[in-house]
């Protein structure tokens, strides 16, 4: 099976927020791509949000770095070459 998942909770006393982050990753020909999103789309995520921001402001800054994050996760996954291929000879 080529699915890999992450459950984080991350808090930020300062603001008094929690931030769940759950993602599950399906890994269709193969782990590669699941576990190179697995080690880094999150951080990729969340360092497209500007520091110190307020509640309201990360929230709205949220959907953009959503967008930023896949991106450029899928960017640097490329870049690296990394693929895999199942292939089925009869």
């Amino acid at each position: 099976m080529a699915h890999r998942y992450i459950l984080k909770l991350l808090s930020d006393y300062e603001l008094d927020r929690l931030i769940l982050f759950l993602q599950l990753f399906d890994g269709h020909n193969g782990t590669a791509a699941a576990l190179y999103a697995k080690d880094h789309l999150l951080n990729n995520v969340l360092g497209a949000i500007p520091l110190d921001l307020s509640r309201e402001d990360w929230v709205a800054a949220l959907p953009r770095a959503l967008v930023a994050g896949f991106v450029k996760t899928d960017k640097d996954f490329l870049e690296r070459g990394i693929c895999h291929y199942n292939i089925m000879l009869r």
